[in-house]
């Protein structure tokens, strides 16, 4: 075998060994490598001379979120501005987000539903739910579902509410998705 450097020839046990010695391996090393300031953290770190790095091994291991030793990255939750640890979320609990909610939509959830300003049995609900739940004088079950027999979501009136199942309720959007469907085929006709 040749060395890269010197261009001695030299024999290795080991197939893939490119250099005759340590000091050989040195230099051509220093001939090729200089030192970078990392853009993360301003530490030296050693790269090739015409490589493109701009990080040290610590930050891009930090960056891929494999290094043990990485800075802890801190997530505040929107509302009450709380550590939430490592983990992308907007909130801390429901709670913020629900408080997120009624500053930015004005008391209507992310589904366009009016939120009930009052509380149902301990907890807040949708206003529809809410409306149904003083009629009948009960906490709705979890598989109850209202239905807004105009299909507006804003008109909450007692004689505009259906409670039913949520099979039921599944069944019966998807009977009026068909129809709106025909309607549309046949209006466009």
């Amino acid at each position: 075998m040749k060395c890269l450097f010197c261009g001695n020839k030299f024999k290795s046990v080991q197939y893939n060994k490119k250099h005759c010695s340590k000091s050989c391996y040195d230099k051509a090393r220093n001939q090729i490598m200089t030192n970078r300031t990392c853009s993360d953290c301003n530490k030296i770190f050693i790269c090739r001379k015409y490589g493109v790095r701009k990080y040290c091994d610590e930050c891009i291991s930090f960056r891929k979120g494999s290094s043990s030793r990485a800075r802890k990255q801190i997530y505040p939750c929107f509302t009450c501005k709380k550590d939430i640890g490592k983990r992308k979320r907007k909130f801390c609990s429901e709670l913020c987000k629900i408080k997120q909610w009624e500053k930015e939509y004005k008391g209507i959830d992310p589904y366009g539903f009016v939120m009930s300003r009052q509380e149902s049995f301990g907890r807040r609900v949708r206003f529809h739910r809410y409306v149904v739940e003083q009629y009948f004088g009960r906490k709705l079950k979890r598989d109850e579902v209202v239905h807004h027999i105009n299909l507006n979501k804003f008109d909450n009136r007692i004689e505009n509410l259906v409670v039913m199942s949520n099979s039921t309720h599944r069944k019966l959007h998807h009977y009026l998705d068909i129809n709106q469907h025909i309607k549309d085929i046949v209006s466009s006709k």
